[in-house]
């Protein structure tokens, strides 16, 4: 199979991101549902490098379903949400900086001309930002008013 385009996979390493955009979809098997996240990397003269992480929340196998949860729950603390078990929206994550682990491997569809794609191997906070909550909150607090609370609202999942 020959390979086209001009894009390079980048070297492994960390590189700081902001998700752009998500979506809530159903699996291509029709059996779970998927959030698909598209991020793009905010480090200087990296501003064309992109990713995507698919995030299956649905699933009859509750393995997938458990892997899903511990990445999202990653990534939000890695973007400092105060609520890092309860993504009441995932809007809640759009443009907020975060660090992301990039590997590069091998693959046998879709690489670059020499055949590597970049991978997430995982989320952090930001250098420099605690992966704590930034101000506790207590059981008997109401959370935060999200998106979900204004009239007419259409969650993104």
């Amino acid at each position: 199979m020959e390979r086209t385009g001009g894009w390079k996979a980048r070297p492994p390493g960390d590189y700081t991101f902001i998700i752009t955009s998500s979506e809530y979809k159903e699996t291509k098997s029709g059996d779970g549902m998927c959030l698909h996240l598209e991020l793009i990397c905010v480090d200087r003269g990296q501003e064309r490098f992109r990713l995507r992480d698919f995030l299956t929340l649905e699933h009859p196998n509750p393995t997938v379903v458990e892997i899903a949860n511990a990445k999202l729950k990653a990534l939000a603390i890695a973007v400092g949400h105060p609520k890092p078990d309860f993504i009441g929206d995932s809007r809640e994550l759009h443009n907020k900086r975060f660090v992301v682990t990039v590997t590069k491997e091998q693959v046998d569809q879709y690489g670059d001309a020499d055949g590597f794609q970049n991978k997430i191997a995982g989320y952090k906070p930001e250098a420099g930002r605690r992966a704590e909550q930034s101000r506790e909150q207590h059981d008997d607090e109401p959370p935060p008013p999200t998106d979900r609370d204004r009239p007419g609202f259409e969650p993104a999942f």
